[in-house]
């Protein structure tokens, strides 16, 4: 948005930050110092007339990542400066409501957790519709990663069953890889990482367990190089855990959990568990991005509409 006339200058920088910032925090992730490239600003002015607020916008062209998001503060945290990193811009998809048809072709689906159950689908329809879209993308071959709640979607995508465990795993602990974890992406995990479900996922027929705790037997798998998924959290930094304990506060409270304890693991182990994510994420992604493009090539080449 630029305003035109002597002494407009001020007010523009002033609007086109708020612009950026709130594009980048919702829908788009620009660059890594925070502002918007143009063309994302045209879209935004482009559509500013069709909706009430710059939340509500969706530019035309799906962004090549999109993230179906549960609830607000369970978002990416973060994944978008790694994203950035890769010169991807991203989405988010807030079901109910979401437009899920936007990320059936993306360059990768992200999905997040939540407070959620994946066998909640009579309450929460829109599950159903998540997996439908998880199960055509795994079928076509297609970047997809899935965190706690996203990883129970991928299993029950590929029809594996996820029931609640004995008791619930939250708070830092370290994982256990097994042979195929120590061959896999997740090599790069040393350190604790956050865990926060109360539900497992058994794992689909051919796709071998990359790691374990104590409590949780199955915490991460992979289909082929192109989809993985994570029962646990490595995008959560220490500032980004204020806002779940505020968010899961009445769970914590009924299970006599300790919010000091959560938040001087925090202190000791969420940087190193993040930026160990982040190496792993980019060891996987190095893998899904060649693999995908070698399909897609692969599909043209046997399209006969293809010259």
């Amino acid at each position: 948005m630029n305003l035109q006339g002597d002494g407009a200058g001020r007010l523009n920088a002033m609007v086109n930050r708020v612009f950026c910032r709130r594009w980048r925090g919702e829908y788009w992730m620009a660059t890594n110092d925070g502002t918007a490239p143009d063309h994302r600003r045209r879209a935004v002015k482009q559509h500013w007339g069709r909706q009430s607020s710059i939340g509500d916008v969706h530019p035309m062209t799906p962004a090549p990542i999109q993230v179906v998001r549960h609830v607000s503060f369970e978002d990416l945290g973060t994944m978008e400066r790694l994203f950035a990193s890769w010169g991807l811009s991203f989405e988010y998809l807030d079901p109910p409501g979401a437009d899920l048809a936007r990320a059936a072709d993306a360059t990768l689906l992200v999905v997040m957790g939540g407070p959620i159950s994946v066998n909640d689908v009579e309450r929460f329809r829109y599950l159903g519709d998540e997996v439908a879209l998880i199960k055509k993308r795994i079928e076509r071959g297609l970047p997809t990663l899935g965190i706690c709640l996203g990883a129970q979607l991928i299993a029950r995508a590929l029809g594996a069953t996820v029931a609640p465990m004995p008791g619930p795993e939250i708070g830092w602990a370290p994982l256990t890889l097994t042979e195929a974890g120590r061959a896999s992406p997740l090599r790069h995990l040393t350190s604790p990482v956050l865990h926060w479900h109360g539900e497992a996922f058994e794992l689909p027929t051919g796709c071998p367990s990359l790691a374990s705790t104590s409590k949780c037997q199955n915490q991460a798998f992979a289909v082929g190089a192109h989809t993985l998924a994570l029962q646990f959290h490595i995008e959560v930094a220490e500032e980004h855990l204020a806002r779940w304990l505020v968010g899961h506060i009445h769970e914590l409270d009924h299970l006599g959990a300790s919010l000091a304890k959560l938040r001087d693991d925090a202190r000791r182990y969420a940087a190193r568990a993040t930026a160990e994510g982040a190496d792993l994420l980019s060891a996987w992604w190095s893998g899904a991005s060649v693999d995908s493009e070698s399909r897609r090539g692969d599909q043209r080449a046997h399209d006969p509409r293809e010259g």
